[in-house]
């Protein structure tokens, strides 16, 4: 299990070191992102981030580089600029077909070799296990879903938004506590509990309090029924 702060200091070494190829296992892609950001600021790396909705852009500033959507477009055009610069990094985040080999597996195997050969990086996310013969060629690190430290941090920073618009009491200790209740989630799914209970408190009160009542008469119906109760 590795935690964001674990995370992000692997990952910068790998970036420093130029490792050609490196995969990032997770499922939280807005959370890799934000720890990409993190780290490249963190060296003063420029990097190009691939997505298949916008294409290629720069990681900082979300600039247009190309409009190439598709992967092997994309790989095409990394080829193209490996080989007139060196030590430039590119970061895929929707990636197919990386498991077994295939022609996607071959084609950024190629292009790790040229990575390597130039002082490139290539970084691919992914939640699936990757090709040996691709992954021999540089490192992985895995992103664990928030721990209770960091959930607490991510609800303190959601809570912020919400402070200045209506009152919430929420301490340290209560901030604190819905972290270990919350820790292990995403962070996406704890932001929208979070956000329901703020926003909409009576709605989990009415379903427990619904839930109780049926218990409540499941029970009662059990005991007059003994043997011939049934559902």
């Amino acid at each position: 299990m590795t935690n964001y702060a674990e995370f992000t200091d692997v990952l910068e070494r790998y970036v420093k070191a130029r490792i050609p190829f490196v995969t990032i296992r997770a499922t939280e892609r807005r959370r890799v992102d934000t720890a990409l950001r993190h780290v490249f600021g963190r060296v003063q790396l420029n990097a190009t981030v691939h997505t298949i909705t916008q294409g290629l852009r720069d990681l900082a500033t979300n600039t247009p580089i190309s409009d190439e959507t598709s992967i092997y477009g994309a790989l095409e055009h990394v080829a193209q600029q490996l080989q007139l610069r060196d030590n430039i990094t590119y970061i895929f985040t929707d990636v197919q077909d990386l498991s077994n080999d295939s022609p996607t597996s071959r084609q950024f195997r190629d292009i790790a070799n040229l990575a390597e050969q130039r002082g490139g990086q290539i970084i691919v996310l992914t939640s699936d296990p990757v090709w040996s013969s691709l992954q021999r060629l540089g490192m992985s690190v895995q992103l664990s879903p928030p721990d209770r430290d960091e959930m607490a941090t991510i609800i303190e920073r959601f809570l912020a938004d919400y402070r200045g618009q209506m009152r919430i009491d929420w301490g340290p200790d209560e901030i604190s506590r819905a972290g270990t209740i919350l820790a292990g989630i995403s962070q996406l799914e704890a932001e929208t509990e979070t956000d329901r209970y703020i926003t909409w408190p009576g709605q989990a009160l009415c379903y427990l309090t619904g839930q109780r009542v049926i218990e409540a008469l499941r029970r009662e119906l059990e005991a007059r029924d003994g043997d011939r109760f049934d559902l």
